[in-house]
């Protein structure tokens, strides 16, 4: 039995994922709201383990998940696509809302120092 969970961030991998958006697509059709996907992409997160070795980019993704899972509601989905990659599902929100948690997601990442 494969886990939903990703090892090293304590989220949803990508089969935990696809089946949490599976959920959160039929509700949305059922009762007729919308969803919002956000992909993030860590820039430069290949390099980071380049220059720092692959413990810091292990630290990296696991702070970078925290701080994710910090700045959306209880209700959202948050899952590790892969490498340097972090998925969002937000149920029942408009363009501009899913736009926005985007943008106040960046900016509690860039104003974080990681260490």
């Amino acid at each position: 039995m494969q886990s939903d969970y990703d090892y090293l961030t304590y989220i949803y991998n990508r089969c935990g994922l696809s089946q949490q958006l599976n959920i959160e697509f039929a509700r949305a059709v059922r009762y007729g709201t919308r969803l919002s996907f956000m992909l993030i992409n860590l820039d430069n997160f290949k390099r980071v383990n380049i220059t720092y070795g692959h413990k810091a980019g292990d630290i990296l993704l696991q702070q970078i998940s925290h701080l994710t899972q910090d700045s959306i509601r209880k209700s959202d989905v948050v899952a590790r696509w892969g490498g340097g990659r972090i998925c969002h599902i937000t149920a029942r929100s408009r363009y501009c809302s899913g736009k926005a948690t985007g943008r106040e997601i960046t900016s509690h990442c860039r104003s974080t120092c990681i260490r």
